[in-house]
């Protein structure tokens, strides 16, 4: 039985399990989350979806310990972070500047963060022109989350001794 009540949920398509969210700030946690779900242990199905197709993101999101963390702003940067790890970047014109933008603010080098953009063995959710592109001093995203038509983020509590962020979650497929 599905959770969602206007979809059946389907096939999973990607998952990654208990992963350490590095660089978490409240108010961007996007490009972080996207670093930790491609440095985690993720699985990524061996198909893509159709360019028209719908999907759901389950996402377990555990605070450090004590943490009190106000969830409605950080909802949105945190699936969208998921989504973008599973996305693969094509525009090469864009690709450097905002490879370097993003190596000057997560805890990665331009190689690695380069790497993981122009992968497509992930890309389960497909391919997107500019997944990534600067933008003012930083730089702006733009997933495929148009087709993300359910969703659960949950708060997990942490255990005493928790002092880091951390996240694990799936992506599946969806039918009415």
């Amino acid at each position: 039985m599905s959770p969602f009540t206007h979809w059946n949920q389907g096939g999973t398509l990607a998952s990654f399990g208990w992963t350490e969210v590095e660089g978490f700030k409240s108010g961007k946690p996007l490009a972080p989350v996207w670093l930790a779900v491609w440095r985690g242990i993720a699985e990524p199905s061996s198909q893509t979806m159709a360019h028209d197709a719908v999907f759901g993101v389950r996402v377990e999101v555990r605070p450090p310990y004590g943490h009190e963390p106000v969830w409605g702003g950080l909802v949105k940067g945190i699936v969208d972070g998921v989504i973008c790890a599973f996305n693969a970047h094509t525009d090469q014109t864009v690709l450097p500047e905002a490879v370097t933008r993003l190596a000057k603010t997560l805890p990665a080098d331009s190689e690695e963060i380069d790497g993981y953009l122009r992968r497509r063995d992930w890309a389960v959710l497909g391919e997107v022109y500019r997944l990534v592109a600067p933008y003012r001093s930083g730089v702006k995203w733009d997933p495929a989350d148009h087709r993300c038509v359910a969703g659960e983020v949950l708060a997990t509590p942490a255990e005493p001794g928790d002092s880091r962020w951390t996240i694990r979650g799936k992506i599946f497929e969806l039918t009415r």
